[in-house]
């Protein structure tokens, strides 16, 4: 009998798990007020942030923009080297909890960001005149000698969408949608990156680290190596490693799925949490999401945008390379932490994650930890490729989403278990 419950209690495990990384952004698109815009204030006092329980609980929302986190500016550590990978750095967020966006968004600016980089962050155009005020009384606080000058407030671009706001599943699948629709036509080719990062506002990422796992991949993927490095033209997205579930494993987190996803090794595509596309898979997918391919099939599957983009890109059938993330919640002030580990979901969210702990702790410059000489097997960079979607009727009537022209077809979920 014990035997024959082992595999429900992994199951159930694994749902708290998926439930807790997502805590944050439940709170964040549900409960955010916003229809009050919020009061930008001019007092000063001490930081408003608090404890932030796994469950997810907001900070207080008295909007007081002066009270900034006590972060380190930008240092050498963020410097760039000459022949690191140019990643363009994209996020999305809401502006009705100021104190939440000055403990995610300004504090990434202010720690982790590179220094010769932008945060580009996707915002609902509702909030064009609430970032305006804010970013003016930071500047006046400044000069009125309240806060220090804040290092990363100049390099936080934002990239207004018409996208609708609360709407837990809908309003952050639009917003990675149109934010990456708007951000190629406007910085992407303008630019010239070589990479495309998407991820969560509470991300915490090692750049130098995930620079260095860029230059070893061809020695890590020897057997991949002609396919990645093929001077970009061919699709490939890096991918956290929290595991490869079924398509649209839980769907809402409110309600379990009404539907059951095929388990079969071709069904199954990492979750984006965080995602970065080379130039060929960007290329690939925008024409897509300008036909709202992404909006669509989160509404169908009843998902919000990482377990979306999970069904959207395994549709594309883009191969894709993961690298360690961790689930950073708080649990009594302790985090979990690797030396290998690129990135931090839930920094920012709690007092005991801040932004600036994970900048004090991180893997220092002189510390190599992609050794080419010494790497791991091929199995550590999880090369993951699938070709599940020529399977199901969708791809029979109207064949690969790529020659798809004005017009995505949504693949319902009936096509997911097949």
């Amino acid at each position: 009998m014990l035997l024959m419950m082992i595999p429900v209690l992994l199951q159930f495990f694994q749902h708290i798990h998926i439930v807790r990384s997502h805590a944050y952004h439940l709170n964040s698109e549900d409960k955010g007020d916003f229809n009050t815009p919020p009061k930008i204030s001019t007092s000063a006092g001490k930081s408003d942030q608090t404890h932030n329980s796994a469950a997810g609980s907001s900070l207080r929302k008295e909007h007081q923009v002066d009270n900034l986190l006590n972060v380190t500016s930008v240092s050498t550590y963020s410097t760039p080297s000459a022949n690191d990978a140019k990643i363009a750095f994209i996020t999305f967020s809401h502006m009705s909890d100021l104190p939440q966006f000055n403990a995610t968004i300004l504090a990434a600016a202010e720690t982790w960001l590179p220094a010769d980089a932008t945060y580009y962050v996707v915002l609902n155009r509702r909030w064009e005149d609430t970032f305006n005020q804010w970013k003016q009384q930071i500047r006046k606080n400044t000069e009125n000698g309240g806060i220090r000058k804040s290092a990363g407030l100049t390099r936080i671009q934002p990239i207004y969408v018409d996208c609708p706001e609360a709407k837990f599943g809908e309003s952050p699948c639009c917003k990675q949608e149109q934010g990456l629709i708007q951000f190629h036509k406007t910085y992407y080719q303008a630019l010239n990156y070589d990479w495309v990062m998407y991820m969560d506002d509470d991300m915490y990422v090692n750049a130098r680290l995930l620079n260095d796992f860029i230059k070893v991949l061809p020695a890590g993927l020897p057997n991949k190596k002609e396919y990645i490095f093929a001077n970009g033209k061919n699709p490939l997205l890096l991918l956290g490693n929290n595991g490869t579930p079924s398509l649209g494993k839980f769907g809402y987190l409110r309600n379990r799925s009404d539907y059951q996803c095929s388990k079969d090794e071709q069904f199954v595509y990492p979750w984006g949490g965080v995602v970065l596309y080379n130039k060929a898979a960007f290329e690939m997918v925008i024409p897509g999401l300008q036909n709202n391919g992404l909006v669509k099939q989160c509404l169908e599957y009843k998902v919000t945008h990482d377990v979306g983009n999970a069904i959207f890109h395994w549709m594309y059938s883009i191969p894709a390379v993961r690298f360690r993330v961790s689930n950073a919640k708080a649990k009594k002030g302790r985090i979990i932490k690797r030396e290998d580990f690129i990135a931090y979901h839930g920094a920012g969210t709690s007092e005991e994650i801040r932004m600036d702990v994970f900048h004090k702790h991180r893997v220092p410059d002189e510390k190599v930890i992609f050794n080419v000489s010494s790497l791991p097997g091929e199995g550590y960079f999880g090369w993951f490729n699938v070709s599940g979607f020529q399977r199901t009727d969708t791809f029979k009537q109207f064949r690969n989403p790529q020659e798809w022209e004005g017009e995505w077809h949504t693949m319902p979920v009936s096509d997911c278990n097949k």
